[in-house]
């Protein structure tokens, strides 16, 4: 079982995510915090060690993840809604549920990301080919 205070830590992460929805930063610090205090709650060192070793790492990719999928219509709401679940399945000691949630959103967000570079790849041949002259769709 998370220790309270972790789980207030997930708590508090969600109220900056929400007042940082619309803001220039996306809502990095919050989601930063919000997956850190997940690890801590598994009581797991090594998992804490390697998220505090990468933290700038996985501090620049968040950035860039949200940013990416920012761009996608309800997507802000969407992933407050995600973390939003994942912490009430944390608080009702639901692992199962929590693991199940935490994998899916995972998982989404990287298929969205996904997507995403190959929409824009796409639009980038596209142009390229109008530069050298060439009918796009043909």
């Amino acid at each position: 079982r998370p220790p309270r205070s972790t789980l207030s830590s997930s708590s508090a992460a969600s109220d900056v995510y929400k007042r940082q929805l619309y803001s220039d930063t996306h809502g990095e610090e919050a989601d930063w915090l919000f997956h850190y205090a997940i690890a801590k709650a598994t009581k797991n060192e090594m998992l804490v060690y390697i998220i505090e070793t990468i933290s700038d790492s996985m501090k620049r990719n968040l950035r860039t993840n949200r940013i990416i999928l920012y761009k996608k219509p309800g997507m802000p709401e969407k992933l407050l809604e995600e973390h939003t679940e994942i912490y009430q399945a944390i608080e009702e000691k639901d692992g199962k549920k929590a693991k199940k949630l935490l994998y899916q959103h995972l998982q989404q967000v990287e298929e969205l990301i996904k997507e995403i570079i190959a929409e824009n790849e796409k639009i980038v041949e596209e142009n390229e080919k109008l530069e050298d002259g060439v009918n796009p769709v043909s």
